[in-house]
């Protein structure tokens, strides 16, 4: 289906065939970036030329070959046959040779003459280069020009090499696959108006990168998506609300104006799944790799199943293909083998730009006000400019008034049409073309409004044609979310209450039941949605038997939570106070749903509560696990997905440490040790709560909210540290695992030196001082001068002095190995690696193995200290043994440590 031949060839106008290789000659350049300005052509094909249908003209000095073979070529491009005659004729009409050969001659070009007709064998290839040359001899052009003869198997050839031109060839000789298409316009931006792509300098794409979690600007996020398309068996999911441009950066992707490293344009194949392309998408990824075509694949709207069977074909090990998947909505699907990017709206200020660029005659405050009623969706702006008259202003408008524009498109008032699309938007998506059986849906909607199937099949046709609703294969959905969920607070308000209840709760299908309460998850500020939600919890109500949900009753449940938070929370504490294990153990799907929860101050201890409980929960449990990690997360100081001030946290850490259960003491310790943590932070969790505003938690603004932060966490680290509490020793483990950050990063390097000095008074404190000595190792080159010299007194302060300290700090336990108490080798050592490094690690390591012995000797002579450490040693030697294995070298080590934007503290 993908294949091109010479016959192919061969059926394509004059005027087709011209162009053809105008954009053959465009895509070279484009692939090896040259200029396509270098390339002109254009014109009838029987109009006068010079001889020449398409030119070739770069600079000297550029690296040019192949299809191109000179800075400067002509390309005399011809439908018929041309033997030998004709090639005479053409290039010495009345005798003499054209004068744009001799010019091409002159600055060392090339001559091509191009036949879409002739089908040539070697040796008539060769006959017609001779009468190509033939024509030159004895001019100035003899011996100075190269020339050349394209035959319709040679341009077949050509065409294979660019093959996101054969969409377009094959739709000009009648062979078109529908659906697909050549790079260009995607996003059908209208002809005559700058379509150069708008760059939004705030951070609007999530990469999943764990430094990332603010996500980077569109430029940087486009030349990570380039980086990973550039290599065939790679795979992209793109997804984002509908409106927010996500088949406009697509195409920049390909724009070479826009970032570094622009994509090929000649590799793009592109579809819209909606289309229903011919051959399918996984079809024709097949097709491309079993011909070891280069293609990149572009499938917009596109379902997870589809991108499942696409990026499995994909990743083959064969593969010549990389694809990139785009889709308004990806929720809990994360699919395998994939790199996906979140496009986020677009600022106010992106969508002004937009709107005057597209509508000049709107002046800046009407352009303004419809950025900022559009919420940051280009669809939404761009609709609703269309429809404001030259004569007209939009700045006295109100909300209400901006809508009814943007709804009724300069029609008339249609109050049946908005019935319509007020019922299909209680639903988050609809079946618009089954029309009867158990699986029809538009019916139902129907009934809502005391329409007939006929009148809501028509009215959703209408709303499409106004770009209001959208469609993938039967499914339809009132899109985008800002339009949708002002509908459909209308119709909770038009509808009563009872009807409402009777056709999409009780007598609904699941998947209509499904649907609705997604809806109502966007609908925060709506009195009704509040009012629908409560009723679901109360007593009776159809959500009231939380420890006992279906799959359907959890899905429902935390689709609509965004609407009732405090409602919720307090429905799950009821549910889980005086809970048993089995109970918990049903339950712990409301894990992810407490930590979104927890995101406001008001709801953080409440949250965490119910949290301890499942985290308090006997080990072994994959629920459990995840409650940790959860509790965890929220006491990071970025990444947290709580605004829960510092204070409150260190309070519930606290309480935590205090507790008199040994699983709620250990869960104290993870938090504590969270709120210590400097780096490497890193979040999978989502962080959207229906249509509620949310961002990634606390961040601190400047270094003085760092040193605050760590201020306050350092004083309850220290009042168990040095307390007879059960947990003092895992704390001394957790403030020695984060002593490192903590010191070059924390601000508090003063506190944390008193710290681990009051900790190893009483006795040999072997991490901390482990923990010393890397931090100087791997850090200490780039620190203060006065930083350094305190870590260095610290060190040595904490170093063991004792037999028994010695043995403890050098034998016993992990990474002990790859100690030396005598020698402290120097940082630039450490830092340069290589030969050096390695030989110096040799020698370290063998005067570790002396001291080792001359220890083991000193504590053979000490029958009590051997008796003291004889059980620790043997734990140690073992561990001694794992840590060796382990051993990865300083530089990847320093590689894996990353840090947030405060390394430099103001």
């Amino acid at each position: 289906m993908f294949e091109i031949t010479g016959d192919d060839i061969a059926a394509l106008s004059d005027a087709d065939l011209r162009t053809l290789i105008g954009l053959l000659c465009e895509a070279e350049m484009r692939r090896r970036g040259l200029p396509v300005s270098a390339v002109t052509y254009g014109g009838n094909q029987d109009a006068k030329d010079g001889g020449l249908d398409v030119r070739v003209a770069l600079p000297t000095d550029t690296a040019i070959g192949g299809f191109i073979p000179k800075l400067s070529t002509g390309f005399q491009v011809k439908k018929p046959d041309m033997p030998r005659a004709a090639i005479l004729k053409e290039m010495k009409p009345k005798g003499t040779v054209r004068p744009v050969i001799n010019e091409l001659a002159t600055v060392g070009g090339a001559y091509v003459i191009v036949s879409s007709t002739g089908s040539t064998s070697d040796s008539a290839l060769a006959d017609r280069r001779k009468a190509i040359a033939d024509a030159i001899k004895g001019t100035p052009a003899e011996g100075k020009l190269t020339v050349d003869f394209y035959d319709r198997n040679r341009i077949a050839t050509w065409v294979r090499d660019h093959p996101g031109q054969i969409p377009w060839l094959r739709a000009r000789i009648g062979k078109a696959m529908p659906g697909w298409q050549s790079y260009g316009s995607w996003s059908l931006a209208p002809a005559g108006v700058d379509s150069g792509y708008i760059a939004d300098d705030q951070a609007r794409i999530l990469t999943g990168d764990r430094h990332e979690g603010d996500g980077v600007s569109a430029t940087e996020g486009i030349n990570r998506v380039r980086k990973v398309l550039a290599t065939p068996g790679h795979v992209v999911r793109l997804v984002g609300l509908s409106g927010v441009g996500k088949t406009r950066l697509v195409e920049a992707l390909f724009d070479a104006s826009v970032g570094d490293g622009a994509l090929d344009p000649s590799l793009a194949i592109y579809t819209n799944e909606a289309d229903g392309p011919n051959p399918p998408p996984a079809g024709l990824a097949s097709d491309l790799i079993a011909a070891q075509t280069r293609a990149i694949l572009v499938v917009d709207n596109c379902t997870p199943e589809l991108h499942r069977r696409i990026s499995e074909i994909t990743r083959s090990s064969s593969s010549t293909i990389s694809v990139i998947t785009v889709e308004y909505d990806i929720r809990e699907d994360q699919p395998e083998g994939t790199d996906v990017f979140v496009l986020d709206t677009s600022s106010v200020s992106l969508i002004e730009t937009l709107v005057e660029r597209r509508y000049p005659h709107l002046s800046q405050i009407d352009a303004r006000t419809i950025a900022e009623f559009s919420g940051g969706n280009a669809r939404v702006a761009l609709a609703l400019a269309s429809r404001i008259e030259k004569t007209e202003t939009v700045a006295g408008l109100n909300e209400e008034e901006l809508f009814r524009r943007l709804f009724q498109q300069r029609h008339d008032p249609d109050p049946s049409l908005l019935l319509v699309a007020q019922s299909c938007s209680l639903v988050y998506s609809f079946d618009g073309e089954t029309f009867d059986g158990a699986e029809a849906e538009l019916p139902i909607l129907g009934h809502l409004i005391g329409k007939s199937m006929d009148e809501m099949y028509a009215g959703v046709a209408e709303l499409k044609q106004r770009d209001l609703v959208q469609a993938r294969a039967k499914w339809r959905a009132v899109l985008p979310h800002a339009v949708a969920n002002r509908l459909a607070k209308r119709a909770l308000q038009s509808i009563p209450p009872a009807k409402v209840k009777s056709v999409l709760v009780d007598n609904a299908p699941e998947r209509i039941l499904r649907s609705f309460s997604r809806r109502l998850g966007y609908l925060d500020d709506s009195k009704e949605a509040q009012s629908i939600v409560k009723a679901w919890l109360a007593p009776g109500g159809l959500l009231n038997d939380l420890p006992n949900f279906t799959e359907l009753s959890r899905a429902i449940f935390t689709n609509v939570a965004p609407v009732a938070p405090e409602v919720v929370l307090a429905a799950l504490e009821t549910a889980l106070s005086g809970a048993n294990e089995a109970v918990l153990g049903r339950c712990g799907h409301f894990v992810r749903l407490l930590r979104s929860l927890a995101y406001e101050p008001g709801f953080f201890v409440r949250s965490l509560a119910l949290l301890a409980k499942f985290a308090a929960r006997p080990s072994g449990e994959t629920n459990d696990n995840e409650a940790i990690q959860v509790v965890e997360s929220l006491f990071h100081i970025v990444l947290s997905g709580t605004h829960a001030p510092v204070e409150m946290r260190v309070r519930a850490a606290e309480a935590l440490l205090d507790s008199d259960e040994e699983a709620l003491r250990r869960l104290g310790v993870k938090a504590l040790e969270a709120l210590l943590k400097t780096g490497h932070f890193t979040s999978h969790y989502e962080f959207d709560f229906g249509a509620r505003s949310r961002d990634y938690g606390y961040y601190p603004a400047d270094g003085a909210q760092v040193r605050a932060w760590f201020d306050s966490v350092l004083k309850l680290a220290r009042r168990f540290a040095l307390s007879d509490n059960p947990i003092a020793a895992e704390v001394h483990k957790a403030v020695a695992r984060e002593f490192r950050g903590l010191w070059s990063y924390s601000g508090q390097a003063e506190q944390l030196d008193q710290l681990a000095r009051a900790i190893a008074a009483s006795s040999f404190w072997r991490d901390g001082w482990i923990a010393s000595r890397q931090t100087r190792i791997f850090d200490g080159k780039d620190m203060d001068t006065e930083l350094r010299r305190r870590l260095t007194d610290l060190e040595e302060f904490l170093r063991p002095k004792d037999l028994l300290s010695k043995v403890r700090g050098l034998v016993i336990g992990d990474r002990a190995g790859s100690l030396d108490l005598d020698d402290f080798y120097d940082e630039e050592d450490e830092e340069e690696g290589g030969s050096d490094f390695t030989a110096g690690y040799a020698e370290r390591a063998a005067r570790s193995a002396a001291a080792i012995r001359d220890l083991g000797q000193d504590l053979a002579a000490d029958e009590d200290a051997l008796e003291t450490v004889l059980a620790e040693l043997m734990g140690g030697i073992r561990g001694w043994l794992c840590s060796a294995k382990r051993w990865r070298g300083p530089r990847k080590v320093r590689a894996q440590f990353g840090t947030p934007s405060w390394d430099s503290l103001p």
